[in-house]
């Protein structure tokens, strides 16, 4: 299933002490459904500003639009934009769901030690492979697509379509080459 051991473990925890009868599914979805790269990306915003400031500009609606954390993402980037220190509270007021704030409660108290250094260039360093990380799974996740799409149009007889979606298949792949050379 790919979920984190580590997020059920702590789900579980939750159910336990609270003698609840099931597990949240939307505690659950939130949290397997965002990457390491998305967690790390968003630390990284969070902690420094010299970092969000940099990386923020680069970010398009798309890289985050589609992922759990989605909602984190649009607010850190309306935050830098309106020029607003992004904390718990001012972060926090504009989620939606109380698992999207626990979530950030987990993020600020990262100590980023898995950059392993401090210094601007580690930390910029991380923030873009992270990024790239996510766009290359964007990148997967439209292959996949696509190669669904072409068994479709092929065994509708569509010679049209999949000479088109081959065509994007072949993009998608210089696309993702790219990034995991960049």
């Amino acid at each position: 299933m790919k979920v984190d051991s580590r997020v059920i473990r702590e789900e579980l925890r939750r159910v336990a002490i609270g003698r609840q009868q099931s597990l949240d599914p939307a505690r659950l979805r939130l949290a397997q459904d965002s990457t390491q790269a998305e967690r790390q990306l968003l630390e990284l915003l969070l902690a420094n500003s010299d970092i969000r400031r940099a990386i923020v500009p680069n970010l398009r609606e798309a890289d985050y639009t589609e992922l759990a954390t989605g909602s984190l993402f649009s607010t850190l980037v309306a935050l830098e934009r309106e020029e607003i220190e992004p904390d718990y509270h001012t972060v926090g007021e504009r989620l939606e769901t109380d698992e999207e704030r626990a979530l950030l409660s987990g993020l600020l108290i990262s100590d980023l030690a898995w950059a392993g250094a401090s210094d601007f260039d580690t930390l910029f360093k991380k923030a873009t492979e992270a990024l790239s990380s996510l766009r290359r799974r964007q990148l997967e996740k439209r292959l996949d697509q696509i190669q669904i799409e072409i068994g479709q149009a092929e065994r509708e007889s569509d010679s049209e379509l999949v000479l088109r979606l081959y065509q994007e298949k072949t993009e998608l792949k210089k696309r993702k080459l790219a990034l995991s050379l960049a």
